[in-house]
């Protein structure tokens, strides 16, 4: 640790001679602490990082314990001035110098990848990545966070994990959260990011002028910008590009409070972050001094109440993570219950300091509005244009209010600059879908969080009523279209599939294969996709007779950065008797080791197709998931969740993954119309089951893909389309839409 310490000391050395006594006592201080405590490598390897993002000119916004270092920000790391603002560095480090804080920080969008590259290529052979598991033994690699080992002797518990055809040497999140020898390195892509890098290039295009961004902490009329941002906006709009004020609920603070100095902005912009500190709490007090916004507040209260800083260092902490309850009786005798009660209520609190960040770099917002407002309003406009228009404005839903709103910004618009015409036509297009959507008689929580939903049953038999326009079906299932040079037509798949799914079953108004090709079949036409098909066949079980055997079939496959196989549980109900299922799939012997019995070897091989490594997993598989069933009496009841097909479909995976040996991820889902009671214990368990065999089986096979299966409610697929893609191709009325099921016409 000797060479951080000195490292950091020769970088300090020239700053201490320009401070005033005072400063410079206060960052001795914490020089003093950080190098006995062995902190100084996380100052260096951000101090690294923000020297990359300088040479760059990428604008950066460092956030959480950092910026309650005073070492930081005058090494150029955080934009918050401690000395200035009363931050103590045991905010940072923790009272006693202890506090395994991460390095996190904000950068744009468009730079993350390149900043990931450079923290790859300065501290390769200290890097891990970090993955979790979930509950259901599916694995989620981290692709962004980088765990730095400060001692790289020591040893770990790896797991190599593939991406791409990639493996990455990684950690589990849960192993190491509270290891004092990983340091996390986390930089975030943010839009606000990509609006200043954006407006820099387009200053530097239209000016020919470089402006260095080192979060314009020497800005010239620094003053200004606080007084603009301490104003009352009726409607918000000159501070709209800013993240903390452009929302409407500090706006309201500000008019209510009256805020008149920079501390005030911190307070109600903490407030606003905190949890429980301001709504049924403080939301009564006008006294802005008063108010407890921050942990630092709760602090500097409990210091100047006669408490020793190691008390209430540890009070602010309780406090400041909501357990301030446990601890109360015990300081009725010393606080005032106006306190002990204000803080009883909190169940979060930010800390000053990274709230701060937050509003520095808005000032630094509202200084290129100011002296380059061509700029950032078209780097702005680029940025937004495809945004969702109603988020702008407040929630509302009286029809005549939204009219006279129309009105009035229609007046505004007219009156204004041309630069800023465009911000009122947002607002006034966000205006005008809300009364669209009181015409449709929808709110908006209905369009994008879903129906208040009657019982599977109930809404099964009234789907039954609607009817289905056979002939425009008919139509649409010749369409033509091409992937991977090969022309293709829904009709032809459709017509191979097993189960005659053309004949009736097709255009009934519960018809599982219908549901799927609405929900799916825009993806022909997309670039994106590099494949689709309906009704995809499997390799299924093999006849010791030779007799042909009915394949497995998907009611859709597609295939982009992964391979998708997707299966509707739309409106199926299924018993789940276990002699339903073919004991062809498991009836063999397995000894200890699981390995197939010499009796049976011959036949497994013939049913199997050769693939033996599968054979002896799968049988694990289904004798385990019938055991269970049987053991909690989860068969012979009616379920969403069809066992017999589930079993088929993850064999035809399994020996899919044998024949093809993808190098991408496959991805199994059962899309269902609803869920009555959640998601069944049976299916919660095979799923379970069937992750973590697929997983060790790839792992035998060495493919560097893993496999993921999931349960979605047809709902969240509408919605998350809906959302993302706006694809309304039906001139209906969007309820109407929702009824039916009718997304898109191809």
């Amino acid at each position: 640790m000797e060479e951080y310490n000195k490292r950091l000391i020769s970088l300090l050395k020239p700053i201490l001679n320009r401070l005033s006594d005072e400063r410079k006592k206060y960052l001795v201080e914490e020089l003093h602490n950080v190098i006995e405590h062995n902190q100084a490598i996380r100052l260096l390897i951000a101090y690294d990082i923000v020297m990359y993002l300088k040479k760059k000119k990428y604008s950066y916004t460092f956030r959480g314990n950092i910026d309650s270092s005073y070492i930081a920000y005058e090494l150029g790391i955080s934009n918050v001035d401690c000395y200035e603002l009363n931050i103590i560095p045991e905010e940072c480090y923790g009272f006693d110098y202890n506090n395994n804080y991460s390095i996190c920080f904000n950068v744009s969008n468009k730079a993350q990848g390149k900043i990931l590259k450079f923290i790859d290529e300065t501290y390769g052979d200290r890097l891990f990545r970090q993955y979790s598991v979930f509950f259901y033994g599916s694995v989620s690699l981290n692709m962004i966070n980088r765990l730095y080992v400060i001692d790289n002797t020591k040893a770990y518990k790896t797991k190599t994990i593939y991406q791409d055809g990639i493996g990455y040497k990684c950690l589990k999140a849960e192993d190491i959260s509270n290891d004092d020898n990983i340091i996390k390195i986390i930089p975030c892509g943010h839009n606000q990011n990509d609006l200043i890098d954006d407006t820099l290039r387009l200053i530097k295009k239209h000016n020919n002028k470089n402006i260095n961004y080192d979060n314009f902490r020497s800005l010239e009329d620094k003053s200004d910008i606080i007084n603009q941002l301490l104003k009352y906006s009726k409607f918000n709009i000159d501070k709209l590009y800013c993240f903390e004020f452009s929302n409407d609920n500090i706006n309201e603070m500000i008019m209510n409070l009256k805020p008149n100095k920079y501390e005030d902005l911190v307070k109600i912009c903490s407030l606003h972050h905190s949890t429980g500190a301001w709504e049924n709490n403080q939301n009564e007090s006008l006294d802005l001094s008063a108010i407890i916004a921050t942990r630092d507040d709760v602090y500097d209260y409990l210091l100047n109440n006669g408490f020793k800083k190691d008390e209430a260092f540890n009070i602010s902490e309780m406090v400041r993570k909501g357990k301030f309850k446990e601890m109360s009786e015990s300081l009725n005798d010393r606080l005032p219950s106006s306190f002990i009660n204000i803080c009883s209520k909190i169940s979060y609190l930010f800390p000053r300091g990274h709230v701060a960040a937050y509003i520095n770099q808005d000032m630094s917002i509202m200084y290129l509005l100011n002296k380059y407002s061509n700029e950032i309003s078209e780097a702005y406009l680029k940025q937004y244009r495809d945004n969702d228009y109603f988020n702008k404005i407040k929630f509302c839903y009286d029809y005549n209010q939204l009219i006279r709103y129309v009105e009035f910004f229609e007046k505004e618009k007219e009156q204004t600059h041309e630069i800023y015409k465009w911000k009122y036509e947002e607002i006034i297009k966000g205006l005008k879908f809300r009364i669209l959507l009181i015409d449709y008689d929808m709110s908006e929580e209905e369009l994008l969080g879903g129906y208040e939903y009657k019982s599977r049953n109930q809404q099964i038999e009234e789907l039954r009523k609607n009817k289905v326009n056979r002939d425009e079906y008919l139509e649409r299932l010749k369409t033509k279209y091409v992937k991977r040079g090969i022309e293709k037509t829904f009709e032809e798949q459709y017509l191979k599939a097993e189960g005659h799914e053309l004949d009736a079953k097709f255009f009934s108004p519960i018809s599982s294969s219908r549901l799927c090709f609405e929900l799916f079949s825009w993806m022909a036409f997309d670039g994106n996709i590099e494949d689709i098909e309906f009704e995809y066949f499997l390799p299924g079980l093999k006849s010791i007779h030779g007799y042909v055997v009915p394949q497995p079939n998907m009611d859709v496959y597609y295939e982009n950065e992964d391979i998708n196989f997707v299966e509707s549980k739309f409106t199926e109900q299924s018993y789940n008797k276990k002699e339903d299922i073919s004991k062809k799939y498991y009836d063999y012997y397995l000894d200890g080791n699981n390995n197939i019995g010499e009796s049976v070897l011959d036949v497994c091989k013939i049913r199997f197709d050769g693939n033996l490594i599968f054979a002896k997993h799968f049988i694990k598989l289904v004798n385990e998931i019938l055991e269970y069933g049987e053991e909690h009496k989860l068969l012979n009841k009616k379920d969403w969740f069809d066992l017999k097909q589930e079993i088929t479909h993850i064999f035809g995976i399994g020996q899919y993954i044998y024949k093809f040996r993808p190098t991408k991820n496959i991805k199994f889902t059962n899309l269902v119309y609803l869920f009555d009671d959640g998601v069944s214990l049976l299916a919660k368990h095979f799923r379970a089951l069937a992750v973590n065999m697929m997983n060790k089986y790839i792992n035998e096979l060495e493919l560097p893909i893993l496999f993921f299966y999931d349960f979605n409610y047809m709902q969240d697929y509408v919605h998350e389309l809906i959302l993302k893609r706006r694809a309304f191709a039906s001139n209906k009325r969007i309820k109407d839409i929702f009824k039916e099921y009718k997304l898109l016409e191809v």
